[in-house]
């Protein structure tokens, strides 16, 4: 046993030394271990041999030994665990530090790069390509020489093109900024570029917007909810009426788009990048709702006026059960004069600012027609908005114009009918004739 005591301790100090492993000491142990248990049981006998005694306190001090290196040894890798996951913490910082430091460099050279190859466009507000000596763009990966020597370019003149310039040399602007600017560094006129966005998105948002409540006049589910649930407009209804609207897009409200970007841009407006935050266009399209409802409430007024009610405003009020097509479903005069308020207001409030997006501009006349196309759909839901804004005209306010043709003139809010007395519907004609009653009775005594 001696003998074996002295062999642990001599591969205990190959470990320590490097020259043996962990596992072989544990092995070497387990398999004096077991030795030991069957000389113990041997030893049980009733004539044990002299020395065993010695032998087996030997192993014991041995073992005792060797359970108090291996313990120090576990403590010594605890530690070099504990060392190792702080190694690997200021490692996975140090990486984050030098993304940092890598992004730093980047944009450091592309703006290098964007001195020495790019141009500031003022009206845009990005970098384009540095124009060469002969009034073209270079674009070294892109280009081919034809045989006269003249530049051709192939993805620079694309749209796609035209993002991955502006994205190589305007690194500061967000995804939507260098679309923005792209579309309208491709297209390469000003004026055509806010027409054709400005035409298209307007068509997109007004029949957009119309299609649901199309699909709910099918559904007579929702009749439940419908103002004047006797009369559902038809197919055939709703398609004279989508052909009419159409005809006053293109006729009329066509040609106001197309030159409202000279026109707002020589009061001042911008269209460049980057955009207004989202608090400078939140106060101006308030200030436009409430412009635009007070004009909206005098002009609408006047045309029911005998004269212009008759000439004018009576194509409108052909349907006395509106439906969201209906909305702009007018003669071209009340269009344009109706139109004035909301395009007008943002060119006077940028005329007397110079403040304006033309961002902005399309937010207001994104919600503008959401407000016109549902007032004019003839349902009233218990989630409608003027539930929770009681001032918010919505579409029980304007139907009920529509259906007695007179009073509730205003578009959004209902505060000019309330002051002026103009409300409508059985309610406030009650009212109205117990007001007049209680003068009457005062005139009277």
């Amino acid at each position: 046993m001696t003998h074996e005591a002295n062999h642990i301790r001599e591969i205990f100090h190959q470990v320590g030394q490097g020259r043996a492993t962990y596992d072989e000491l544990k092995t070497l142990c387990e398999t004096f271990s077991n030795r030991y248990h069957i000389r113990r049981r041997e030893m049980t006998s009733p004539l044990p041999s002299p020395g065993a005694s010695a032998d087996v306190a030997a192993l014991h001090r041995s073992i005792a030994l060797l359970n108090t290196k291996i313990q120090g040894v576990d403590g010594k890798v605890d530690d070099l665990d504990d060392k190792v996951d702080a190694l690997e913490k200021k490692m996975v910082s140090m990486k984050g530090y030098i993304k940092k430091v890598a992004g730093y460099v980047r944009r450091s050279l592309a703006l290098q790069e964007r001195a020495q190859h790019a141009v500031w466009n003022e009206e845009a507000g990005v970098y384009y390509t540095r124009p060469n000596v002969d009034g073209v763009r270079p674009n070294s990966d892109e280009e081919m020489d034809d045989p006269n020597g003249t530049a051709i370019y192939s993805a620079a003149d694309s749209y796609w093109g035209q993002f991955d310039e502006i994205s190589k040399y305007n690194v500061s602007l967000n995804v939507f900024e260098r679309l923005w600017a792209a579309w309208y560094a491709y297209m390469g006129n000003d004026v055509l570029a806010t027409g054709l966005m400005s035409f298209f998105m307007h068509e997109f948002v007004y029949f957009g917007r119309s299609l649901p409540w199309i699909i709910i006049d099918a559904i007579p589910w929702f009749n439940r909810y419908k103002l004047q649930n006797q009369k559902i407009p038809t197919a055939r209804e709703q398609w004279e009426c989508a052909k009419l609207v159409l005809i006053s897009h293109f006729t009329v409200e066509l040609p106001q788009i197309w030159f409202f970007h000279p026109m707002a841009v020589f009061f001042g407006m911008s269209y460049g990048v980057p955009f207004p935050s989202w608090l400078t266009m939140a106060y101006q399209i308030a200030i436009f709702f409430v412009v635009e409802d007070a004009w909206h409430y005098w002009t609408h007024r006047s045309m029911h006026w005998g004269p212009l009610y008759r000439y004018i405003h009576k194509i409108h009020h052909q349907y006395s059960a509106p439906f969201g097509l209906a909305a702009e479903y007018a003669s071209p005069i009340e269009v344009m004069v109706l139109g004035l308020g909301t395009v007008g207001t943002p060119i006077i409030w940028c005329a007397i600012t110079k403040d304006l997006h033309i961002l902005t501009m399309y937010i207001w006349i994104t919600l503008r027609l959401f407000q016109a196309v549902d007032s004019h759909s003839g349902y009233e839901f218990p989630w409608s908005l003027h539930h929770f804004l009681p001032f918010w005209a919505g579409a029980q306010h304007h139907d009920v114009h529509h259906e007695k043709f007179v009073g509730n003139y205003a578009s959004s809010f209902r505060w000019w009918d309330y002051c002026l007395d103009t409300e409508s519907g059985p309610e406030y004609a009650k009212r109205r004739r117990e007001r007049n009653a209680t003068k009457d009775a005062k005139k009277a005594q």
